[in-house]
C-alpha cells in the first residue's frame, strides 16, 4: 500500500499561500549553528551521495514480504544527511546530529514496492526528507529514497537514492518526486532548482536510473528532461 506524498503538491501550495506578500520570492535554508564538536563538511544543498559498500547493512529479522514490515520502526542510514550511522523513528520522524547542518528532523513520505533483484518478491524504497525542523520548503537540507530487501529472513539495505542532478551552491536542495522499483534498477524523478526559481517552484526535471551491480544500487547519469 503506498502512503501519501506531502512533498511537491502539497508544499507548493502551502508555501505560495503562506508568502502572500514576499510572492514566494526565492528563499533558501540557512545553514543551522554547528554544534561545536562537528565542523561542516559539505555545502547546505549538497551532501554527499551515498558510495556503494562491500556489504549491504543489515537491521535484523524481516518477514518475506516487506509489505508487512512496520516502517515506523524500522532504522535508516543517515548518509543522505550527514548523520553518522542509524536513525531510529518516533512515529514517522526522527531527530538527529548531522555533520553538515547540526541538529535535524528526518520524516518518512511514500513507500514504494517493486521487484529489483528479480527474485519474484518485492523490494522497498523508503521515501526519506532531512529538513531543518521549521516545517517550510525553505528550510528543506536533503531527500533519498532507502532501498530494502529481504535476504534469508534479514532485512537489508541495497543502497541510498539520492538526487544526483544538483545546483551549483545557494540553490535550494533537489527535490525527490517519485521513485520506480523495476527489475535491475531504481529509476529517481528529481526535480531541481535553477538560480531564479521561486522555493516554491522548481523549474528542471532529470531522472536518473541506479542499476543493480553486485547487490548495491550504482547511480548512472541524471537525463534532463526539462
Amino acid at each position: 500500500m503506498r502512503k501519501s506524498m506531502p512533498c511537491l503538491r502539497w508544499c507548493v501550495t502551502a508555501v505560495c499561500l503562506a508568502l502572500p506578500v514576499a510572492g514566494c520570492a526565492p528563499s533558501v535554508a540557512p545553514r543551522i549553528s554547528q554544534p561545536s564538536s562537528a565542523p561542516a563538511t559539505a555545502a547546505p544543498n549538497q551532501p554527499e551521495s551515498a558510495t556503494p559498500t562491500a556489504e549491504p547493512t543489515d537491521l535484523g529479522p524481516a518477514p518475506t514480504d516487506l509489505h508487512q514490515v512496520d516502517w515506523n520502526s524500522v532504522r535508516i542510514p543517515g548518509a543522505f544527511c550527514d548523520i553518522p550511522g542509524l536513525v531510529a523513528f518516533s512515529g514517522r520522524t526522527a531527530t538527529a546530529a548531522s555533520g553538515s547542518f547540526g541538529r535535524v528532523q528526518v520524516s518518512q513520505s511514500d513507500v514504494v514496492y517493486g521487484d529489483v533483484d528479480g527474485d519474484g518478491r518485492p523490494e522497498a524504497a523508503l521515501i526519506v526528507e532531512c529538513d531543518n525542523g521549521g516545517d517550510t520548503a525553505a528550510g528543506q537540507l536533503a531527500f533519498a529514497a532507502i532501498v530494502f530487501t529481504s535476504h534469508q529472513g534479514r532485512l537489508v539495505v541495497l543502497g541510498a537514492v539520492t538526487p544526483q542532478e544538483r545546483p551549483s551552491d545557494g540553490v535550494h536542495t533537489t527535490l525527490l518526486a517519485d521513485v520506480h522499483l523495476l527489475p535491475g534498477k531504481v529509476v529517481a524523478d528529481e526535480h531541481w532548482y535553477r538560480s531564479n526559481d521561486s522555493t516554491c517552484c522548481p523549474s528542471g526535471s532529470a531522472v536518473t536510473t541506479w542499476t543493480l551491480h553486485a547487490g548495491q544500487l550504482v547511480p548512472g547519469t541524471p537525463d534532463i528532461t526539462s
